[in-house]
């Protein structure tokens, strides 16, 4: 991670990559928080800084994870917005809507209101749930056993990652894939270990 001294110096500074990996309402400046908290005064975005929307990265990977298997019909992805009356819509339609239902995975870090909505709508189906993101929140929803599934991801790791891809490509190298491997943890609740 850089200081705030090493940012204002690599703002100006065009060999460096600076990427941006928030979410729009940080970057465009409506918010300074993907959490719904609105605590810093001061918002948007630095100049001469890339946005890679993080929501992006993690969408692509989960496509081409679950597209390789014929037993899954893989439903779009769909944004709440940190809205809580859109995740409340979203997950009641999709329950409504979705008999067949088996799993829903909450990418990003704002699982609070779609989990919330699931233990709603959800009370009797027999869902896989899984969140993106340790939290407070998220730990105590795997410890009661409302999610079956946390994914935690380094992402000091997957940012460095992503700009020395864009070096290489930049400079008309091949990535160094040994480099690129980012550890991942998943911790399962203990009713998910013992089915």
């Amino acid at each position: 991670m850089l200081s705030k001294e090493d940012l204002r110096a690599a703002v100006n500074d065009d060999n460096v990559i600076k990427l941006d990996v928030r979410v729009v309402d940080e970057c465009l400046g409506t918010s300074s928080s993907p959490y719904g908290a609105d605590f810093c005064p001061r918002k948007g975005h630095l100049p001469s800084v890339v946005w890679i929307e993080c929501y992006c990265v993690m969408e692509s990977g989960v496509v081409l994870t679950f597209s390789t298997q014929q037993k899954f019909r893989l439903l779009p992805t769909i944004e709440h917005f940190n809205d809580p009356h859109r995740a409340d819509d979203i997950i009641r339609q999709l329950i409504r809507n979705t008999p067949d239902l088996r799993g829903i995975y909450i990418m990003g870090s704002g699982a609070r209101r779609p989990v919330e909505a699931i233990k709603t709508y959800a009370t009797d189906h027999n869902l896989v749930v899984m969140a993106n993101e340790l939290t407070e929140f998220t730990k105590e929803q795997l410890t009661n056993r409302t999610l079956d599934a946390v994914i935690s991801q380094d992402a000091g790791l997957l940012v460095r990652s992503c700009i020395r891809r864009l070096i290489a490509i930049n400079q008309g190298m091949t990535p160094i894939l040994s480099q690129e491997q980012v550890r991942i943890e998943i911790l399962i609740n203990e009713k998910t270990q013992s089915q």
